[in-house]
């Protein structure tokens, strides 16, 4: 989908989305990432990238993309959307996780419930 819209630019550049994705993963199967770090993360990475693109013309060090990264949050170049994206990703993930555990439990009990051997009693039968 990503390749058909936005052709070339997406394939140099899917390793950024393929990581975030892999990061979203991660936490949604063990929880031990820091959902906010591995956002921020990707949004100077897609920062880097982008900027690079519309200054082709012009060859930059590391050195000079990591100082724009610093300044990213005076300029805002994607506007409040990271800070925004970060909360509901966080959120969503918190929520999913914890939906998913219960439905977990629930099964444990109820395969503990079916084990029991039935037996009646109750002595009005």
């Amino acid at each position: 989908m990503f390749s058909d819209t936005y052709g070339i630019l997406y394939d140099r550049h899917s390793f950024i989305f393929n990581n975030m994705f892999r990061n979203l993963e991660h936490y949604y199967n063990d929880g031990q990432l820091d959902l906010t770090v591995a956002m921020k993360e990707f949004f100077n990475l897609l920062y880097k990238k982008m900027f690079e693109e519309l200054n082709a013309q012009y060859a930059f060090d590391a050195n000079y993309l990591n100082c724009t990264v610093e300044h990213m949050e005076e300029m805002m170049p994607f506007g409040e959307l990271p800070q925004k994206l970060i909360v509901q990703v966080r959120r969503s993930f918190v929520a999913i996780r914890t939906f998913v555990q219960a439905l977990r439990y629930g099964s444990d009990i109820l395969k503990t419930i079916m084990e029991v051997s039935y037996y009646c009693f109750c002595p009005y039968k």
